[in-house]
Order: C-alpha cells, then structure tokens, then sequence
C-alpha cells in the first residue's frame, strides 16, 4: 500500500527541488541611486518614468489623469541620451519656503533642478534641465490634436530584496513638486552594464 503525502510534505518538497530564484536583473543593468545624505541604494530592474498630462485642445487640462512613459533613455527638450553605463549627476538650488502645518506657518526646505550632468566613458556635457518634446512622451500620431504638458521625471525599480522604491528626480511645473529632503534628494544616478 502506497502512503499518500500531505500537503505540507509536497509543499516543502517543491521549495527544496525549485532552483534558487535569482534577483531579476534589468537589460538595462544595475542603477544606482546616491541620495544626498550620503546613502545610495542599488536597484535592479529600474525605469526613467515621465508623468505628462495629455489633453484635446479647446478643454480643460484640470480633468484628466496623470500618465506615465517609462525610459531607459534621458529625454532632454528634443534630444534622447543613452545612459546605460553612464552617470547622471543633478545640480539643485537649495531655498527656503513657507508652508501651513496644523494651521501655522513654517519654514520648510526646498529644491530646483538647475543642471544636469551626463558622464559618458570619461566624457562630462552639461544639460540644461529641460522637459522632454511631446514626441517623445506620445510618439507617433498620437499626440496630433492633444497639448501635452511633461510634470515630473521620476526613477522607478526594485531594490536588490524586491521592494519597489520610486524617487522624483525633477518637476517640470510648479504642480509637482519633489522632496527636498536629504533622505529623498537624488544627487546623482550610476548605471552599471
């Protein structure tokens, strides 16, 4: 008489036969984020993420949503640059702002992207921090009829336990906002082949 195995037994019997799952690994390669308190964090698989709103002419732009394109490229004003294998370094003015909390004014940190850095086998060229052509973000015939308006640029992965983590980059308006806070501040951007 064959003895039947419970649930539990296959169970254990499937993790022990599977092969090790591996941390997934962007085409792209590893990036790493360097935020500026000093820690950097290594993503895995990671995005450039352009949020845009798309609205038809002759309409309200307060009624539609937010959507996203992601990237592995760096969209500035009409030009596209590789950046695997390469460092971003972002340039910010640092200021001080008034924000309401609980019914009081309060002095509060705040940050402006004023440059763009791309480093490139040895080779530094300065970026103005511009926001991406409507052709990129819809390409095709899709955009025709539509104003397109680029909010934010934000870089999205996983980390190396799984957890997905996003960080803004920059604003391309004044209805996004990024942190300014040293935790949140990206400084700077390494990927690795």
């Amino acid at each position: 008489m064959r003895k039947r195995l419970t649930r539990p037994v296959l169970a254990l019997a499937a993790l022990l036969l599977a092969p090790a799952a591996a941390a997934p690994q962007s085409s792209n390669g590893m990036l790493i984020v360097h935020l500026a308190d000093g820690s950097s964090l290594p993503l895995t698989t990671w995005s450039l993420s352009y949020e845009y709103l798309a609205w038809k002419q002759g309409t309200a732009p307060g009624f539609t949503q937010p959507v996203r394109r992601d990237a592995s490229v760096l969209w500035v004003g009409k030009k596209a640059f590789p950046i695997a294998g390469s460092g971003v370094e972002i340039q910010y003015r640092l200021y001080e702002r008034q924000v309401e909390v609980d019914g009081q004014i309060q002095k509060a940190p705040g940050a402006v992207v004023t440059g763009l850095a791309l480093s490139v086998e040895g080779k530094r060229a300065e970026l103005k921090p511009e926001a991406p052509a409507k052709e990129f973000l819809m390409p095709g015939d899709s955009s025709k009829g539509l104003t397109v308006q680029a909010r934010s640029l934000d870089v999205r992965g996983e980390t190396l336990t799984g957890t997905k983590r996003d960080f803004c980059l920059m604003s391309y308006t004044s209805l996004v906002e990024c942190s300014a806070a040293p935790a949140d501040r990206v400084v700077k951007l390494e990927i690795q082949r």
